[in-house]
């Protein structure tokens, strides 16, 4: 009895390493980081791709548009491969979740990724293709076509001053010859109110003997005011046009090119649970022997 029971105090003090579970935290610790956990779930999705940012052709025009509609020079969008993942049996390492690609890769099975690819590799390789295009082609909008919409744009700021003061100068100056025409045609009825020899009739027409001269005034005055009129409209369309003339790559810009659309593509897990669980298993299994012999 005496031997049974030295025996049990020495084994306690040799504890055996026994899957799941190791004698020691330090080891445990390392074990648990790279553990594969299965766990059933209902249908989960998970979106996995990459990102980039893409110019803003709208961001050009800043200098035309109020503080509330100004635009960022790059924007947002996804230029690489994504695709859709939908799970029911839910695989973790280290405390995140793993796709299927993800968890074939990690326990050495990439064949088996190949073989699940293969159906897409077609398409993944046409839309390269059609990327590299893209990139060569806004490499030349860039160097080409950019700087001189930006040169363009810069003569346009330079000249909004100048167009500004012309068109009030063409405002005014239409308004005062108008005013003045207006001002030289009712001082011409008025003399001849108070002319003995002229007078305004009802359908205001000038009559007496003196009536030719006062006609004649007021035909000056009418057909100035007139002139006026049309000369200020012209001049003020000319000027409004100009900003055209001188900036063509403003408002006629060559856009850049488009991305190629980006392959949408839905995977749902091809192992059964069976197998998820068995070969999840098996690494663990190898990975705790691994850890015990080091």
């Amino acid at each position: 009895m005496k031997k049974l029971i030295l025996l049990l105090m020495v084994g306690s003090l040799f504890a055996q390493d026994v899957y799941p579970n190791f004698s020691t935290p330090k080891k445990q610790l390392q074990f648990e980081r790279k553990r594969i956990y299965v766990k059933e779930v209902s249908e989960k999705e998970m979106i996995i791709g990459g990102g980039g940012s893409q110019f803003n052709t709208l961001a050009l025009f800043n200098d035309l548009f109020p503080d509330y509609l100004q635009q960022p020079t790059y924007t947002q969008q996804n230029l690489t491969t994504q695709y859709k993942y939908k799970y029911t049996f839910e695989v973790s390492q280290n405390n995140r979740i793993l796709d299927e690609f993800e968890f074939l890769q990690t326990v050495g099975l990439e064949d088996e990724i190949d073989r699940i690819l293969a159906p897409y590799k077609e398409s993944l390789i046409q839309y390269e293709k059609e990327q590299s295009q893209y990139n060569e082609e806004l490499d030349k909008y860039n160097k080409e076509i950019l700087p001189i919409v930006e040169a363009s744009r810069d003569i346009y700021k330079q000249n909004k001053m100048k167009r500004k003061k012309n068109k009030k100068k063409i405002i005014i100056g239409t308004i005062a010859l108008a005013a003045t025409s207006m001002s030289i045609g009712i001082a011409n009825d008025t003399k001849c109110e108070n002319d003995a020899n002229c007078s305004i009739s009802s359908d205001y027409k000038y009559i007496g003997s003196n009536a030719s001269q006062y006609q004649t005034i007021d035909n000056i005055s009418l057909l100035t005011f007139l002139t006026s009129l049309g000369v200020g409209t012209t001049l003020y369309i000319l000027n409004e046009k100009k900003q055209y003339i001188e900036n063509p790559y403003v408002f006629q810009i060559n856009n850049p090119p488009s991305p190629p659309k980006t392959p949408n593509y839905v995977f749902k897990q091809t192992l059964s649970s069976t197998q998820i669980t068995a070969i999840a298993d098996s690494y663990n299994r190898q990975l705790f022997k691994d850890i015990q012999s080091n």
